[in-house]
């Protein structure tokens, strides 16, 4: 989550890129996953932007993604 504040100023995309590069190549995890609901447009279009792919629906509005690698 962003203060509104800091919303859309560009700070998301790197900072996800930033914390995947991390778990990925610093401490060794082999997923990663996230979950927004549907309705929350700028989240899903960040989570396309860094590739993410859906890999559910489920059944209380929440959407679940996990890292295309």
């Amino acid at each position: 989550m962003l203060r509104p504040q800091f919303q859309r100023q560009g700070f998301m995309t790197p900072a996800f890129q930033l914390a995947i590069d991390f778990g990925l190549h610093t401490i060794g995890l082999n997923r990663v996953w996230a979950a927004t609901s549907q309705g929350n447009e700028r989240a899903l279009k960040l989570l396309d932007r860094l590739h993410f792919v859906k890999v559910a629906d489920r059944k209380d509005d929440t959407v679940e993604y996990e890292l295309g690698i």
